[in-house]
């Protein structure tokens, strides 16, 4: 798997290191070994920019942590998708930091969760139904706790 990271005006700070994202590539390809060969863009963006995306795709125009956007469902922030291409994810640090700071968890382990959910979101997994949202999230924990 591959993630194509841009952090755009985002803090280095904010950001997650080429190691943990490793890190977690290795840990989804562990747990979904159809993976291996994905390959997904990251965008980092700002509270403005979150908004205006869930607005405009989702009809409202929220501050919200992650948003997938599968490269079935349209056009992607790479110029020439590969045949492997799952879609994009956008992320918002400084929401993320907000709402780790609620919860009480470290920021990065916050940031690192999203990166997996949003990967999950592009491999099909939903949470709208209960059943599904049990299944998403367990899964979710696991690839974020696996050390």
């Amino acid at each position: 798997m591959r993630y194509d990271v841009s952090w755009g005006k985002i803090s280095k700070n904010d950001r997650l290191s080429p190691e943990i994202l490793f890190s977690i590539i290795k840990r989804i390809e562990h747990r979904l070994p159809q993976t291996k060969n994905a390959e997904i863009s990251v965008r980092a963006v700002g509270l403005s920019k979150i908004r205006e995306l869930h607005g405009r795709y989702l009809g409202t125009e929220i501050a919200t942590d992650v948003l997938s956007f599968s490269a079935k469902e349209g056009p992607a922030f790479v110029s020439e998708p590969g045949e492997n291409y799952l879609g994009d994810i956008v992320v918002c640090p400084s929401f993320i930091r907000s709402s780790a700071e609620k919860r009480k968890i470290a920021y990065r382990e916050e940031l690192v969760r999203m990166f997996v959910h949003g990967t999950l979101h592009l491999l099909g997994f939903d949470h709208r139904a209960e059943k599904e949202a049990q299944k998403m999230f367990a899964l979710q924990e696991i690839i974020v706790g696996a050390r």
